[in-house]
């Protein structure tokens, strides 16, 4: 899982790492970060039997870390996105690599489908908050949503991106079954349920951190 992971997310951090190159003036912070990022992806792979296992880590500076991976293409494709984190909630129990890679494959989703709807305002929104001791992320756009049921989207090597390769979401399914469970939503009901803005109307994931989280 460790290497599949860094494998994968190597193959998106080079795209990255090349419109880093390209701008002007050249982001000397921003490479110094993606150099770091895929250093820590390759020593993954070396370690392939190490885990990092279930610790606290800082939810709002993992999330920040997430789109902030993502912060020239988000730029480059004029999408904003807004954070909205329950009041007292800053730990949640995860691999830390594993938590980002889950995000940024949430995150890469909602751009690469933004891009083939013309909006004037192109945005994700991205919700955390706590019931009872289960933690849930909301990650929604308001692009064109999902054409497929979940048992599809989460099926390896299903996808319907031109150059995808279909691992992206089974590797969030599959790592989320370490951590509780990964849903998406579909209907209004559910969206009202959750306060989620009524111009998010695209694609609508629900993580539910229910294992071994730090309690109330």
């Amino acid at each position: 899982m460790t290497a599949s992971v860094a494998l994968h997310e190597i193959e998106k951090l080079v795209p990255r790492m090349e419109e880093t190159i390209k701008s002007e003036p050249l982001k000397r912070d921003l490479m110094k970060e993606q150099i770091e990022e895929l250093k820590q992806y390759t020593e993954g792979i070396i370690s392939v039997l190490r885990r990092g296992g279930n610790k606290p880590i800082d939810l709002s500076e993992a999330i920040n870390r997430a789109f902030n991976n993502y912060k020239v293409k988000l730029s480059n494709r004029k999408i904003t996105y807004f954070i909205e984190i329950e009041k007292g909630l800053n730990i949640i129990n995860c691999d830390k690599r594993y938590f980002i890679t889950i995000l940024m494959n949430l995150i890469d989703n909602s751009i690469y489908w933004l891009e083939t709807v013309y909006k004037d305002e192109k945005e994700i929104f991205f919700k955390a908050f706590k019931r009872d001791n289960d933690i849930h992320l909301i990650i929604a756009d308001n692009g064109p949503g999902f054409k497929d049921d979940i048992s599809d989207l989460i099926r390896p090597f299903f996808t319907r991106k031109e150059d995808g390769i279909g691992i992206g979401m089974y590797l969030v399914d599959t790592i989320m079954m370490r951590y509780g469970k990964f849903d998406i939503i579909t209907d209004v009901e559910q969206r009202t349920l959750f306060n989620i803005p009524q111009k998010f109307t695209g694609a609508i994931v629900h993580l539910i951190f229910n294992k071994n989280q730090p309690a109330k």
